[in-house]
């Protein structure tokens, strides 16, 4: 639940957005090494990259969420 309005919504949602991305362009150029057969180094650095993107895509998830319930929280306490 995007809160219009909110920095911290805005900050983290634009964090997310970049990790996204990150994780996309290394998924694809990991794909493309194997596609193209390139050298087992070069798979298996591309292969440590697509997890450090995914864990850090993941993290930015986690704290978008947990942002997004405080709001939930303040809206259920005001009712």
């Amino acid at each position: 639940m995007r809160v219009p309005g909110c920095r911290e919504c805005e900050r983290l949602w634009e964090k997310y957005t970049d990790a996204m991305f990150d994780f996309g362009k290394i998924n694809r150029e990991s794909r493309l090494a194997q596609l193209r057969r390139n050298s087992p180094e070069i798979s298996a650095l591309l292969r440590k990259g697509v997890e450090a993107a995914a864990y850090w895509r993941d993290a930015a998830l986690t704290r978008l969420r947990q942002h997004e319930a405080t709001h939930q929280i303040r809206s259920a306490a005001a009712s």
